[in-house]
């Protein structure tokens, strides 16, 4: 619907998805929240690459085709890995956790990012970006 919506597309996800124009409010202030829906509107009216490069790597309902997990131990011990979850996402961190334990010998580093769910980038870009710049800095001659 977004991707035929043409001019209006913009107007209709800020119509009908308040709940993320009043998320990121706080970021745009009140007179700029319409930005949050020109966004996403632009996101999703291009061609869907996103959602094909899922559909590619992942067999049914979601599961990948090539789980990290099974490729991770081939990895360098020599290298590094922040592995950060948000709060409330839908993710386990139980494959971060089970590397961890599986693989003593690597530097992996396993942390929860608060009030966030899966977009942690966004949701918490202060401790986001303040955990990975510290865990670069601390490994950076490695």
């Amino acid at each position: 619907i977004i991707r035929v919506a043409g001019p209006w597309g913009p107007s209709l996800i800020t119509r009908f998805r308040g709940d993320l124009m009043r998320k990121w409010q706080h970021k745009f202030g009140g007179e700029h929240v319409e930005t949050v829906g020109d966004y996403i509107y632009h996101l999703n009216a291009q061609q869907a690459t996103g959602e094909t490069a899922f559909s590619l790597l992942s067999g049914l309902i979601g599961w990948a085709k090539r789980p990290l997990c099974e490729r991770f131990t081939a990895l360098s011990p020599n290298i590094p890995v922040l592995f950060l979850y948000g709060e409330n996402t839908w993710m386990d961190p139980k494959g971060g956790l089970d590397l961890q334990d599986r693989m003593p010998e690597h530097d992996i580093e396993i942390k929860e990012v608060p009030r966030s769910g899966h977009h942690i980038y966004a949701d918490n870009a202060d401790f986001f970006n303040t955990e990975v710049l510290d865990f670069l800095a601390h490994r950076s001659s490695a």
